[in-house]
């Protein structure tokens, strides 16, 4: 397999950029201007570079969506409240309905739970380890208002903390 990589990516020397600092070598197609491949040293992956339209989402009437590679669902009976990661609860009575799920855009920022002030929500993503090439897709749970609530596998806000036994409780899981 190392031969057979080796030799692709020799073919293909000239579509082949590294950008700086990042990490990653980027194989662009001239016929598939929307997609780009990235290699790491660990890490391979496909990154369409279209742009998702937001889905709106009430929790009420489905139990789960899809966005992208991603799923989105409410958990019936869960333990504890969620870590705000894999999982976060939010409560049910404040939280205006329905939910947006949209890629996040460039300036997105977020005022994580238990802080003051937001920060960038492409500096959670790095600090987190997502990878370079899949932030810019990288989905976000917001509310009716438009306001991020969640970066699902990275951080949730401090709006609509599950303070009593009414909250809602979402797990994400990315299903490729």
């Amino acid at each position: 397999n190392v031969i057979i990589g080796h030799h692709l990516l020799s073919r293909f020397e000239n579509l082949i950029a590294k950008p700086q600092g990042q990490g990653y070598a980027e194989l662009q197609f001239p016929d598939l201007p929307d997609f780009s491949l990235f290699i790491g040293t660990e890490n391979l992956f496909l990154v369409d570079h279209r742009k998702a339209d937001s889905i709106n989402w009430n929790p009420e009437n489905n139990e789960k969506i899809e966005f992208l590679s991603y799923r989105f669902q409410i958990e019936k009976n869960p333990v504890g409240k969620g870590n705000g990661v894999e999982n976060a609860a939010f409560d049910a009575l404040s939280l205006p309905l329905p939910l947006i799920i949209r890629q996040i855009n460039p300036g997105d920022k977020i005022t994580a739970f238990g802080r003051n002030t937001s920060e960038s929500v492409k500096k959670y993503l790095s600090e987190s380890g997502i990878p370079a090439p899949l932030r810019e897709s990288y989905p976000v749970l917001c509310d009716a208002a438009g306001e991020i609530i969640w970066i699902p596998g990275v951080k949730r806000s401090n709006k609509y903390p599950a303070r009593n036994s009414d909250f809602i409780f979402i797990s994400f899981h990315n299903h490729e």
